[in-house]
């Protein structure tokens, strides 16, 4: 039917096999012998035979070379078992997102919710923005009003060495040592003044820069202020590590622009690329959401549900 379709004569099962080789005689031999005899359902039952018998020996060889793993498995067993005749079933004993997650959720609430994004992504679009500028106080008031303190003295404080476990930390930092004489050139953790482990032990107890240690810690509550002050040392301390020399000298001297317009066309940049990052990261979500069709959906109607639209429909039908 294709062939007549497409203007062609079918082709022949015969033209389509080829000419009968060596190979194809054996092919015909096999199957004669089947329709005869039977000979491949026997070859096949024999088959299935040795391949369970292998298993089961190797399982028996296995067991004898590692019986633990009777044990092991046999215990497995029991406690599936015993979880099976519970009267309460398993999902009580699961834990309580996992409950929700199968009760409450469904397919489109997978689709429609995406308030972690929608967290994650204002969350760590302020913490983005301090990162652009020497905020004042009353700046970064406003950057951090509705987010959790603990979040922020967490990311503005809490290096990554006390992101490790206790012990881990324990075995990395010098233990303190009892002051061997009374005066002594000795760091209050009892090393020598200028040694490697008196740095060391200095820097772990002193935290970032001006604003300690994070307050779980035992570190003062971080304020707008330290923020502020922490910011202004760190662009400081990133001005005194660029030690090639600027641009503005050169452009100056190929093109007779001033360095002090180049200085204001530097902080003006400055301050746009920041504003350029923050919207390159909301535009690239902005393209994920419209890109997807689940989630362009649930824009378009949320954008319908805006106080705009009715107040554009409002002037239309005023008009």
């Amino acid at each position: 039917m294709r062939g007549k379709l497409n203007g062609a004569a079918p082709m022949s099962v015969a033209a389509l096999r080829g000419a009968g080789g060596a190979a194809e005689n054996f092919v015909e031999g096999l199957r004669r012998l089947q329709e005869a005899c039977g000979a491949g359902n026997f070859l096949g039952a024999t088959g299935a035979a040795m391949v369970l018998s292998g298993l089961a020996w190797g399982c028996y060889r296995v067991m004898l070379a590692c019986p633990y793993l009777l044990c092991i498995l046999v215990g497995v067993l029991f406690m599936v078992v015993s979880l099976v005749m519970r009267p309460g079933g398993v999902l009580v004993l699961l834990p309580e997102f996992v409950q929700d997650l199968l009760l409450r959720k469904t397919v489109f609430d997978m689709l429609y919710d995406d308030t972690n994004v929608q967290n994650l992504t204002r969350k760590w679009g302020r913490m983005l923005m301090l990162c652009y500028g020497e905020w004042a106080a009353a700046d970064i008031r406003v950057l951090t009003a509705g987010l959790d303190p603990a979040f922020v003295d967490t990311v503005i404080r809490r290096t990554f060495l006390q992101y490790l476990p206790a012990p881990l930390r324990t075995v990395l930092l010098p233990s303190p040592r009892p002051v061997p004489v009374p005066g002594a050139l000795v760091a209050p953790g009892g090393w020598p003044r200028g040694s490697p482990e008196e740095a060391v032990q200095t820097a772990a107890a002193t935290g970032v820069n001006s604003v300690g240690v994070p307050s779980d810690l035992g570190g003062p509550p971080l304020s707008a202020q330290k923020i502020s002050k922490l910011l202004k040392e760190k662009a400081q301390d990133k001005d005194k590590r660029i030690t090639e020399p600027g641009l503005d000298q050169a452009i100056y001297g190929l093109f007779g622009i001033w360095p002090t317009s180049l200085r204001m066309g530097e902080t003006i940049l400055g301050r746009a690329w920041g504003l350029l990052t923050v919207s390159t990261l909301i535009a690239s979500l902005s393209a994920a959401c419209l890109y997807l069709p689940w989630s362009r959906g649930m824009l378009l109607k949320g954008l319908a549900r805006l106080p705009m639209k009715q107040a554009i429909l409002g002037a239309d039908g005023a008009g």
